[in-house]
């Protein structure tokens, strides 16, 4: 039944656009029915990538590959610390790369765009636990310069190319242009704690939320924390910190993303299915 109510709403979709020629119709069928092929054997699986998706999306995205191809759009990645996005990132990244057109994709990373607070910590000798003290966190989207994010955003949405800041978390410096290049393309990856922030919501196109189990979680984020020199009170603090911070400002847009996606997949995987789906949608655009 939903993929029946699919091919409807791709239907009346093309006969409000007045684009309901045999080769398009036949064209976006191809294409809903590769995806949906991908998505059925992924859903076998015993951990399964993609957990859900909006109702309606699927068809808005495959009218959006088909008539809107010649622009470019962005996929805004979230989810809370040590979810698993750098992890899904960079496994989807590793399959663009082996695309023909290099200039397909780009990405920016929303750690890219914290305000400058170095003066802040050069008063406290740079101490973060009396840096912390003082109330500045980087769990909070007003620790980001998000209005230059949006407005790079919306650049590359437009074929400009922009070159982001260079932010140092252990100075906490920023240098603004002192960054990565970005070329404009028709790809836009956006990857961060806050990427599906309501202050980006004009400038996303495909809202990905990153699902990860709170234990599994917490984990991840000692571990990590003390590779970096970071244990006992100072870490059960900041993790403390963290967590409130997720509850507040990240795990709400779970219900506002399009697709959701399990955090506990391994990245092996993650490479396969992408490169499946990247074939299927490729081979049912072929004209």
């Amino acid at each position: 039944m939903k993929c029946l109510e699919d091919i409807r709403f791709v239907m009346e979709l093309l006969v409000r656009e007045n684009k309901t020629s045999n080769k398009k119709i036949n064209k976006l069928l191809k294409l809903l029915n590769a995806i949906n092929f991908e998505l059925a054997k992924d859903k076998q699986k015993e951990k399964p990538l993609v957990l859900s998706i909006q109702d309606g999306f699927l068809p808005k995205f495959i009218n959006l590959l088909v008539t809107q191809k010649e622009i470019n759009h962005t996929i805004g990645i979230a989810g809370e610390s040590a979810c698993g996005k750098t992890t899904f990132v960079s496994s989807i990244m590793s399959v663009f790369s082996h695309l023909k057109n290099k200039n397909y994709y780009t990405s920016l990373c929303c750690d890219d765009y914290y305000l400058d607070t170095s003066d802040a910590l050069e008063k406290v000798n740079g101490s973060f636990e009396e840096y912390f003290k003082l109330g500045y966190s980087f769990d909070t989207p007003d620790a980001l310069n998000l209005e230059l994010l949006n407005s790079h955003l919306e650049s590359l949405k437009n074929n400009v190319d922009i070159t982001s800041p260079k932010y140092d978390f252990v100075t906490c410096k920023s240098e603004l242009d002192k960054g990565e290049f970005k070329k404009s393309s028709k790809i836009i990856i956006l990857e961060g704690l806050f990427a599906l922030n309501e202050k980006l919501h004009n400038s996303v196109d495909i809202k990905v939320y990153i699902d990860t189990p709170f234990d599994i979680i917490k984990e991840r984020w000692f571990k990590r924390a003390a590779s970096r020199g970071k244990t006992g009170d100072a870490a059960n603090v900041q993790f403390n910190d963290v967590n409130n911070a997720a509850s507040k400002y990240i795990r709400p847009h779970k219900h506002n993303a399009d697709i959701v996606l399990n955090g506990c997949v391994c990245a092996s995987y993650i490479v396969e299915f992408t490169q499946s789906m990247v074939n299927a949608v490729f081979n049912a655009l072929k004209d």
